[in-house]
C-alpha cells in the first residue's frame, strides 16, 4: 500500500491506516537516521551533507503534518531512501522516493544541481525507486521496488 493510499484511508477515518502510516513514518525516520550515521562513520557523507539530508527529512515531516491538518494530500516533498556518489565524488545522487525522482546534489555547496525521473512505467519513469548505484564510468543505475526494473542512465558529457 502506498503512503498516499495510507493517508487517504486515514482521511476517510480508518484508525488502522493511521497506525500503519505512523509506524511506516517512524520506521522510515529511524532507517534514514541510521543511513546518515553510517555515512558519517565510514566517511561517505560529510557533516554538511548529513545536515542537508536531516533538514530535508524535517521539511518532509512538516509537509506531511500540514497535509493532514488541512485535509489536502499533495505529492510533494520526498523521502531519501538511497544515495550514491559520482566517480569523482563531486556529486551525490539521492533517490527521492515520494516524487519518484533522483536529485543530483553538488557535495561542496549542498545545492541541488538537477533532478530526473517522474512517476510512471515508461523509460525514465519510476515505480517506487528504491536502490541506486553509480559505476566507474558515471552510469547511474536505479532499481525499482514495485516496477521490478533496473534503469541505466548514461552521463551527458
Amino acid at each position: 500500500m502506498t503512503r498516499t493510499t495510507l493517508l487517504a484511508c486515514l482521511l476517510l477515518g480508518s484508525g488502522a491506516a493511521f497506525a500503519q502510516s505512523t509506524a511506516n513514518t517512524v520506521q522510515r525516520d529511524i532507517n534514514q537516521q541510521q543511513r546518515i550515521e553510517q555515512g558519517l562513520q565510514n566517511g561517505a557523507l560529510s557533516t554538511k551533507e548529513a545536515s542537508t539530508l536531516e533538514r530535508e527529512e524535517s521539511r518532509v515531516d512538516r509537509m506531511q503534518t500540514n497535509a493532514l491538518k488541512d485535509g489536502k494530500l499533495t505529492q510533494s516533498g520526498g523521502s531519501a531512501v538511497a544515495i550514491d556518489f559520482s566517480p569523482d565524488q563531486r556529486l551525490m545522487f539521492v533517490i527521492n522516493q515520494n516524487n519518484s525522482e533522483v536529485d543530483v546534489i553538488d557535495r561542496q555547496s549542498g545545492q541541488k544541481v538537477t533532478s530526473f525521473g517522474r512517476p510512471g512505467s515508461f523509460a525514465g519513469q519510476f515505480n517506487q525507486p528504491h536502490g541506486i548505484a553509480v559505476d566507474s564510468k558515471g552510469n547511474v543505475y536505479i532499481a525499482e521496488n514495485r516496477g521490478k526494473r533496473i534503469h541505466k542512465f548514461r552521463p551527458v558529457t
